[in-house]
């Protein structure tokens, strides 16, 4: 597992970010792994009462991003370094995004992490870690995960 540095602590602290956050990502590098951004809207206004959420965008991801962002209250993440990123995702109170780097660097922080799987095989591709969990879509298709199976699953994660 990867810890941050005392450099990184501080460089996230700089930045604002509330600790016990909810942290989305409703990217990837393929939109064909990508859940519906209104289901990550979904998770943003449910599970996100009391709260803080914040969604990571990457240079591909506005689009996803975008319906997600109009959830009041949700407050957008990019272009922060790396490890400043992983120190974010380790102080969160649950990470859930598609099957992506992010993801991968959630697990690897320590964060407990649900991970979304469509076309791809998560035998082969799921971030490891002991607070990880996957989804998998039937048929992998992902507009086919229901948004009532993806919050169960997050709210289970956040009650462990």
């Amino acid at each position: 597992m990867l810890h941050p540095t005392d450099d990184e602590t501080a460089a996230l602290r700089a930045l604002a970010f509330p600790e016990g956050c909810l942290v989305l990502h409703p990217g990837s590098g393929s939109s064909e792994k990508n859940w519906p951004s209104e289901g990550f809207a979904t998770l943003a206004r449910t599970l996100g009462r009391g709260r803080p959420v914040l969604v990571i965008e990457g240079p591909a991801d506005a689009a996803a991003c975008a319906p997600v962002l109009k959830t009041k209250g949700a407050r957008q993440v990019r272009g922060i370094p790396l490890r400043i990123l992983g120190a974010l995702l380790a102080t969160s109170s649950l990470y859930v995004g598609n099957d992506s780097g992010v993801s991968h660097l959630a697990a690897a922080f320590g964060a407990p992490v649900l991970a979304l799987f469509g076309p791809t095989n998560p035998e082969v591709w799921a971030p490891e870690g002991p607070r990880v969990r996957t989804l998998v879509a039937p048929a992998g298709i992902l507009h086919e995960l229901s948004a009532d199976l993806v919050l169960a699953e997050a709210e289970s994660l956040l009650a462990s």
